[in-house]
């Protein structure tokens, strides 16, 4: 009866150890020194390849070039932001912005991956 306890006093403790973890690696602050780099990644959408090439910058601006099918579509520039683990990219132009989730060296955002 006493092994049963001292088994299950344990594996509560891993478990609050675990959760923890978890939770401390969801809430990390992520760095300016974190994201700066070349970040690149494809999707199809609408029977249409992408090329995503998004370039962030030591001073918090940043370049996205998008290519359609193999051909220069567009570029964006601006300025971007950390907000915990996620990266804001503000359109100069337009004054939108798209959201990126950051976690070790991938940007994310709708389900497409962009790597460093």
């Amino acid at each position: 009866m006493q092994i049963k306890k001292t088994v299950r006093i344990i594996s509560v403790c891993l478990l609050v150890i675990l959760l923890t973890a978890v939770l401390i690696s969801c809430n990390s602050t992520v760095t300016v020194e974190d994201v700066v780099g070349l970040y690149t990644g494809e999707y199809e959408y609408e029977e249409n390849q992408f090329y995503v090439t998004i370039r962030l910058n030591e001073d918090s601006t940043y370049l996205r070039m998008i290519y359609k099918n193999g051909e220069f579509r567009s570029q964006e520039r601006g300025d971007y932001e950390i907000d915990g683990s996620t990266v804001r990219l503000y359109d100069m132009t337009s004054g939108a912005f798209t959201e990126y989730r950051y976690l070790n060296g991938v940007l994310t955002n709708n389900g497409h991956k962009f790597v460093r």
